[in-house]
């Protein structure tokens, strides 16, 4: 019986193991889908961007200005995404008056590194303190994310950057997320990278805007909802019937573009 029962945890500790070292090696592939492509296409208005984070990795960002521009907006896509099939963004919100940076993620499109929430929060300081140098003041400077960018566009605001926050389906932490998914791990324990939003909102004091829909079934509206309450400063505009990957259209821009 002893033998049986010695087997027996010994069974579900190596289970339990496994399932462990399955989750840390899913989780980064999942979270970083990381499509490769040639990178964004300079156009006539547009430039494109290389400079160094503080870990000596290379920064790729499509730059698109405006003259005397409303607001500069840095803006961080989703965790699918890459600059060279969303740079067409820029030119909804160049038509409204703003200048903008979109950033590349590490190991993303052309760019190489690998992504982490550590890299990407590196990459996007170096874009910021890049703005500044070069004699955008912050309260010029408006910061975007959309989906996994919403972790990094709260982080950055976190660090004082920004006059003003906009986040397009927000998760309250990516840990939250995985828990929807496999509810009786403790993702909290398993996964390293947390993105958590919910934790540093608290003290997020700069104007903010939360746009969810209510059909967005990769990040569901309550999170969104929720965050709305935490921001000392939110506005939360409730979009009906959208799912996560239409906040593309000209409705979204618009409302962006109204708030800032």
């Amino acid at each position: 019986m002893k033998k049986i029962i010695k087997n027996l945890f010994l069974a579900i500790a190596v289970f339990l193991l496994l399932l462990i070292l399955f989750t840390r090696f899913c989780y980064q592939y999942i979270l970083y889908p990381s499509p490769k492509n040639d990178g964004p296409i300079q156009t006539e208005s547009s430039q494109i961007l290389n400079f160094k984070n503080e870990y000596g990795q290379n920064v790729e960002v499509f730059y698109s200005p405006v003259q005397n521009p409303k607001k500069t907006i840095v803006y961080f896509h989703g965790n699918n995404e890459t600059l060279n099939g969303i740079q067409y963004l820029a030119e909804k919100y160049n038509e409204y008056g703003f200048s903008i940076f979109m950033m590349e993620y590490p190991g993303y499109g052309d760019s190489g590194g690998a992504p982490s929430e550590e890299n990407i929060y590196a990459s996007a300081n170096s874009v910021l303190d890049y703005l500044i140098d070069n004699g955008t003041t912050n309260d010029q400077v408006v910061i975007v994310g959309y989906s996994l960018g919403t972790g990094v566009a709260t982080e950055m605001a976190y660090r004082g950057f920004g006059s003003s926050l906009v986040l397009i389906a927000p998760y309250t932490s990516i840990t939250n997320i995985a828990s929807r998914f496999v509810p009786f791990l403790p993702m909290g324990l398993l996964i390293p990278e947390h993105f958590d939003t919910a934790l540093k909102a608290k003290t997020i004091a700069i104007p903010t805007l939360i746009v969810h829909g209510t059909a967005d079934l990769t990040i569901p509206y309550a999170m969104g909802e929720g965050l709305s309450g935490i921001f000392e400063n939110a506005t939360l505009v409730t979009q009906k019937g959208k799912g996560h990957h239409d906040y593309f259209d000209d409705e979204t821009v618009k409302l962006i573009a109204d708030f800032l």
